[in-house]
């Protein structure tokens, strides 16, 4: 008897919990309808729609065929994003790519996904989106499930190519990096690589941990990046500026040295506490969303995992 009343309890807490955690994603949604936009011109045909806010950056491709868009934001902030793209084009959407599947990316596939404009994603960032997730810290929040009209409706394995005219569009994923659903997209005529929140500027990145992110596969995909671009290459964040290869090398830098002191550390049998204490003082960025606590904790709960210590 006692048994099942702690089972109770302890079922009514986590209910409570969820309802707490999905009322608060709820909360963080409507809190960014004040966002502003600014749509910058990266290249002929290709543009970005900025936010001054926590949402993620829309790439727009206004092709010959078609107009497509990489990630759509927020819901809330759909009207807004049609008015950017009716400085573009009359045109309407006929296509939506999602990066990954977390809410600052592709809540507004609930706008689009209800006009019946097709969305491609990974398999994974489908999977992700059907449930209820909870975010790893620092978000730490539930995000919920997607109903069936803001679901992806074109799925992909490894790699899928459109066509827009002489356009090619290499979408391909990779494994287990910030989320485990992540995807470059790549225009290869126009050299122009989009790649979701596998690339942000000066910061420290978040790496969902709970939905498969891990810091070596974050560093293997931007290697990955790194290696099909070139100096003439405009890369556009999930977050932030558009820029090329140098500061996409420097991003590159500088996981790969914190992963790399953070081992040393951990072969030189310090504690967590003292291998806190030690990133704290050797990570020099000031990103005030992911702190370096919980970035120093992910990679060290990852180099624990995959090295011989």
């Amino acid at each position: 008897m006692k048994q099942i009343l702690v089972w109770l309890l302890l079922s009514q807490a986590f209910q409570q919990y969820c309802f707490g955690q999905t009322s608060r994603f709820d909360s963080i949604i409507k809190k960014q309808i004040s966002t502003k936009e600014e749509l910058r011109k990266i290249q002929p045909n290709h543009f970005l729609i900025q936010p001054i806010g926590d949402a993620g950056n829309i790439g727009v491709f206004n092709g010959k065929q078609r107009l497509i868009l990489i990630d759509n934001q927020l819901g809330v902030l759909t009207p807004k994003i049609k008015q950017q793209l009716k400085l573009i084009t009359p045109r309407k959407p006929s296509l939506i790519i999602n990066t990954h599947f977390h809410y600052e990316h592709t809540n507004g596939n609930l706008v689009f996904g209800s006009e019946l404009i097709p969305i491609v994603a990974h398999e994974n960032t489908r999977i992700r989106m059907e449930k209820d997730r909870l975010l790893s810290a620092p978000v730490s929040v539930i995000q919920k499930a997607y109903p069936t009209k803001g679901l992806p409706t074109i799925t992909f394995i490894e790699r899928m190519q459109l066509y827009d005219d002489t356009e090619t569009i290499e979408l391909t994923h990779v494994k287990k990096a910030h989320t485990d659903g992540d995807i470059i997209i790549q225009f290869k005529n126009a050299n122009v690589f989009y790649t979701g929140d596998l690339f942000v500027r000066n910061a420290l990145p978040f790496i969902d941990e709970n939905n498969g992110g891990d810091i070596y596969g974050m560093i293997q995909a931007i290697n990955y990046l790194i290696n099909i671009a070139n100096e003439a290459s405009k890369i556009v964040p999930g977050h932030g500026d558009v820029c090329g290869m140098k500061e996409l090398r420097e991003y590159r830098d500088m996981l790969t040295t914190i992963r790399n002191k953070t081992i040393s550390l951990a072969r030189e049998k310090k504690s967590e506490e003292e291998i806190i204490t030690n990133m704290l003082e050797f990570i020099k960025t000031n990103d005030s969303y992911v702190n370096k606590k919980v970035f120093t904790l992910h990679t060290l709960r990852m180099v624990q995992k995959h090295e011989r210590l």
